[in-house]
């Protein structure tokens, strides 16, 4: 009966042994998982914080080119009004020159 209680406690030890070193794997598996937890962590906090950035680099952007196509409507339109003005002066030297030759016509004549 000794030998048998031996056995039993062998195996009862062998199987504190085995729970005791998967409990050991566990620990350490949790242990490398909360590290990596926090490792993505504070890679989320970085990208939201990059990502903050960019959007802020966005807005400006943006606004630069609201203000780049209002001022390039503007151009324009002061563009029309200077072709506009040749189109008159251009019209009155037409005027001018045929009154000049007409003029000069009549004091030749």
């Amino acid at each position: 009966m000794n030998i048998q209680i031996g056995t039993e406690l062998s195996g009862v030890n062998n199987e504190i042994k085995k729970t005791a070193d998967f409990s050991e794997t566990l620990a350490a598996t949790l242990g490398k998982l909360e590290m990596e937890k926090d490792k993505l962590r504070e890679d989320k906090e970085k990208m939201t914080h990059q990502r903050e950035k960019l959007e802020a680099q966005i807005n400006i952007l943006e606004q630069s080119r609201r203000q780049t196509e209002d001022q390039t409507a503007q151009v324009e339109r002061e563009n029309k009004t200077i072709d506009d003005q040749m189109n008159i002066i251009e019209a009155n030297i037409m005027k001018i020159h045929a009154q000049t030759k007409k003029l000069l016509e009549n004091i030749i004549n």
